[in-house]
């Protein structure tokens, strides 16, 4: 089957710090206005993006568009063309690529790589420390699930919730990190009041979580602080593994 093209233009002078776009979608415009904000205001066929020419450009670059062609001296316009299959639609296309755009330059993001500027850089910028993304996640989920101490504490320092459920599972940072076997992570969260008692919305307490690791030291340590759920089932009745806690 023949390749589908979308185009979409750009205009506006090297030096100014916003500039006209033709041919965006309404999810890519509603997309990219929030990688650009105060953006969409409309224009006659198009919308008006708060951010300079080159930098607008290379973010639809990112998203599978190429400059074709430029014309102007002061004022540019430049065309940019994507290819796409058929099968694929632009709206799915589109959809995920900025979604993944916009995590990248999330605090979510800065918080799962470990990224102490960026993290600051979003507090002072007044992001908000308890934001979910797209997946339903709070930056102090990645945080505990990877293991980053030095990030949950400052993220904990400007106001994060320590019990923050994820959206969906109703998962807390202390079950991340319970999973993920990241033991001086969960040391840490306990230690600043998370409550080792939280379970899933499949009733899966720390220990069942802990035991998925394969983390034994870390069971070892949460049965040390919650003696009852060494037994206590989750919603399916299933208790932490017989075969595991007998060696505890």
């Amino acid at each position: 089957m023949a390749s589908v093209f979308y185009y979409v233009a750009v205009k506006g002078a090297l030096s100014s710090n916003d500039c006209d776009v033709f041919g965006l979608d309404p999810e890519e415009i509603s997309a990219l206005g929030k990688l650009f904000p105060n953006s969409k205001t409309q224009v006659n066929n198009g919308v008006v993006i708060k951010g300079p020419p080159i930098t607008v450009i290379n973010t639809l670059c990112q998203l599978g568009y190429k400059v074709v062609s430029s014309t102007g001296e002061i004022e540019i316009t430049w065309t940019l063309q994507r290819e796409t299959s058929p099968s694929l639609k632009k709206k799915e296309k589109t959809k995920n690529t900025l979604d993944e755009l916009e995590f990248e330059r999330s605090l979510g993001y800065a918080a799962l790589c470990g990224e102490v500027d960026k993290v600051e850089q979003h507090l002072r910028k007044g992001t908000n420390v308890n934001c979910y993304d797209s997946g339903g996640y709070a930056p102090l989920h990645y945080a505990a699930r990877k293991g980053h101490i030095d990030i949950a504490h400052l993220l904990l320092r400007n106001g994060a919730d320590i019990n923050i459920r994820t959206r969906a599972g109703k998962v807390t940072p202390l079950l991340r990190a319970a999973y993920s076997g990241k033991e001086k992570m969960c040391k840490f969260l306990v230690e600043k009041g998370a409550d080792v008692r939280a379970v899933d919305d499949d009733g899966q307490s720390v220990v069942h979580r802990g035991i998925s690791s394969g983390n034994l030291s870390l069971v070892k340590y949460f049965i040390s602080i919650a003696p009852e759920l060494k037994t206590q089932p989750d919603k399916r009745g299933q208790a932490p593994s017989e075969v595991v806690i007998s060696d505890l």
